[in-house]
């Protein structure tokens, strides 16, 4: 991992960017007001709304924060997303799609320059090799597990101490799946 020279602001940024885009394909309803909540939850998570691109949608799934303080949002869609400027006091952030062609991204991790992104069949490590700030080269580190339904998707983790990712690998029906090692959790080195 990087060091960090203000963890609790990029923590209260990562929480915020979360509760923005992840609820950003719904019309947000302030619930907190109704349930009773509202100034409880100011005390702990101040939320902000963060301005989506028009014609945008973000269905995140997976977040990195880079050493440049920037967000990478991992997208349902397969997209990663570099955010610019979401920390500001009235955030007027710039969006720039990273890469794109990924299935369904539920782990980002930042190493070395370099993604390692988890998505349903495989951990792929994504990268910018030509300098341009487009993706262009997406190498496998990992596709040890099968993949037989849209709805088995795989969750991967930050990396450990030692380096490793661990991926959990979900069913899609009734504890049973016609791929390999389904409903485990592997370890990735």
């Amino acid at each position: 991992m990087y060091p960090s020279t203000n963890k609790p602001t990029r923590q209260i940024c990562l929480v915020l960017i979360i509760a923005s885009l992840a609820l950003s394909t719904l019309r947000a309803e302030d619930v907190g007001e109704r349930w009773g909540t509202e100034e409880r939850e100011r005390e702990y998570y101040p939320i902000v709304s963060i301005p989506l691109p028009k014609d945008t949608v973000i269905e995140a799934g997976a977040f990195a924060v880079l050493p440049d303080q920037r967000v990478a949002v991992g997208t349902r869609h397969g997209e990663i997303f570099l955010i610019d400027g979401v920390d500001a006091p009235k955030p007027n952030p710039s969006f720039h799609r990273f890469a794109s062609g990924l299935d369904e991204i539920f782990g980002l991790t930042w190493q070395d320059n370099v993604f390692r992104v988890t998505q349903s069949c495989e951990l792929t490590r994504v990268s910018d090799a030509s300098g341009d700030g487009v993706a262009d080269r997406f190498e496998t580190i990992s596709d040890a597990w099968g993949y037989a339904n849209y709805h088995e998707y795989a969750f991967g983790s930050k990396l450990d101490a030692d380096g490793n990712q661990f991926v959990a690998l979900g069913l899609s029906a009734s504890y049973y799946s016609h791929a390999l090692n389904r409903g485990f959790i592997m370890k990735v080195d």
